[in-house]
């Protein structure tokens, strides 16, 4: 089973850049790469910038497991952040992808390999990740349709197409931006018990409770986190629920 980890995901992405002609234009063979429409740069950079740190992360993780492969892992790190730098966003892919070694790609797997056993984190199926945007993108529907409190709705659609997105750049990002936006929104709620009350007064708001519980378990599950169905029942419960 594919393991999300800031490695896995770099090493897919650029496994995939290197199967690119090398005189395609640079900000076309990015669109390729992570699925972005090439006429809406305003995106296509923002998933650009987010490729570029996964690096980072990928050292970051990797360092934290086990340092000393972290310490010799710099090389390879080093390597795709010159290719990074070097790259010409009006010019030809090869400005980016001559950089990027068949050793870089052997050692990310590896690296990768080792994170999936030292933190045993699944991938979310695509269908899965579809059937969560789905339920959101109806949801944000009907709260922007429904007779709100101004505030309560502002909540809601800021926190609903956050998760969107974050859906959208999973292949990105992984599922910790999932969680992030899960724990933000449960902590916003029980400190704030007039936006408790609203939720749990509101059809809308039990089915936006509800919806997240679905996520909280879906990204739990996948990060073998305890009793993750019990984790969902309580973000349910902490959102205003039944049986809170």
């Amino acid at each position: 089973m594919p393991a999300d980890n800031a490695a896995a995901r770099l090493h897919a992405i650029l496994a995939k850049a290197r199967t690119i002609k090398r005189d395609t234009a640079c900000l076309s063979a990015w669109a390729e790469v992570l699925g972005q429409e090439p006429g809406n740069r305003t995106e296509l950079f923002r998933a650009i910038g987010i490729v570029m740190t996964l690096p980072q992360q990928a050292r970051d993780e990797i360092t934290e497991a086990d340092p000393e492969l972290g310490e010799s892992s710099n090389g390879v790190f080093a390597e795709i952040g010159h290719a990074f730098l070097s790259q010409h966003l009006g010019g030809a892919w090869e400005t980016f992808s001559k950089h990027i070694s068949n050793q870089s790609l052997s050692t990310l797997h590896f690296a990768a390999k080792f994170m999936e056993k030292h933190s045993p984190i699944a991938v979310i199926a695509a269908t899965e990740l579809a059937e969560l945007k789905a339920k959101f993108e109806e949801l944000e529907a009907e709260v922007r349709a429904a007779g709100l409190d101004a505030t309560l709705r502002q909540f809601l659609m800021r926190q609903i197409r956050a998760i969107i997105r974050a859906i959208d750049d999973y292949h990105l990002t992984g599922g910790q931006r999932l969680l992030d936006l899960c724990d933000q929104t449960v902590g916003h709620v029980v400190a704030d018990p007039a936006t408790r009350d609203s939720l749990a007064k509101s059809s809308v708001g039990k089915k936006f409770a509800e919806a997240l519980s679905v996520l909280a378990n879906a990204v739990t599950v996948s990060q073998v986190v305890g009793p993750a169905i019990e984790w969902g029942k309580k973000v349910y419960q902490l959102l205003g629920g039944p049986g809170a």
